[in-house]
């Protein structure tokens, strides 16, 4: 039988393990939500809670999901390491392109919130934040949370911090809301694109793993030197 003090020092000393900690406490449940709960109703349930903060927070903080932002984030690790500048690229390039291989293959047609509650005539009900340019269709699964949690899940199997871990985590996490908080996705596409991501972000650390090259532990600041 495994002893609380040898899960705890497990935990602490692991690389992703708070990452995916954090993700094992809150995604099941929302599984579990999903197939229980009609989307709609999930929906305008959440987007009944809205605050002229959460607005300007939500309406940028999306952006740590989206594909120029997320090139930079993944081109400033050259600073921390080519190791770490790989993993990061190669957990961006398989969450998006996977994210975007089922969108347009398998859900092309399937509504997106604001389409969704306008084709049953009950667009009114729902809150927007002004300013956001609101796309219709491919809903599933959310391409921001597919890179997101790809990409951050990927640096967590990199450090045993887990301060920073925790970080990530909630970077991913605060980009699964905004893209609900915006009614960009519902939380089914969310809860999918993470998954999709959490998968994605291994396979990438997986494989630039096993790349053995000791430059690969070198950063920019190495080369000029």
């Amino acid at each position: 039988m495994i002893s609380g003090k040898f899960l705890s020092h497990t935990i602490h000393r692991s690389p992703g393990s708070i990452f995916l900690l954090g993700y094992v406490l809150v995604f099941p449940a929302l599984l579990v939500l999903v197939l229980s709960v009609p989307k709609e109703t999930i929906h305008l349930k959440m987007n009944a809670v809205h605050t002229p903060f959460l607005d300007v927070l939500m309406k940028y903080w999306t952006f740590m999901g989206d594909g120029l932002l997320l090139i930079i984030l993944v081109t400033g690790l050259l600073l921390v390491s080519f190791r770490h500048f790989f993993t990061g690229l190669a957990a961006f390039a398989i969450g998006g392109l996977s994210a975007q291989a089922f969108k347009r293959l398998f859900f092309s047609d399937l509504p997106r919130p604001v389409k969704f509650f306008e084709l049953s005539g009950a667009s009114e009900q729902l809150y927007l934040v002004e300013g956001i340019d609101i796309h219709s269709w491919m809903s599933f699964p959310s391409g921001h949370s597919s890179t997101a949690f790809a990409l951050f899940f990927a640096l967590a199997l990199t450090t045993r911090s887990a301060v920073a871990q925790m970080g990530l985590f909630i970077l991913a996490l605060g980009v699964g809301y905004s893209r609900i908080y915006l009614s960009q996705h519902f939380l089914v596409d969310v809860v999918g694109g993470s998954f999709l991501g959490l998968i994605s972000g291994w396979l990438a650390w997986l494989w630039i793993r096993k790349v053995d090259r000791s430059w690969m532990n070198r950063s920019l600041f190495d080369v000029k030197r």
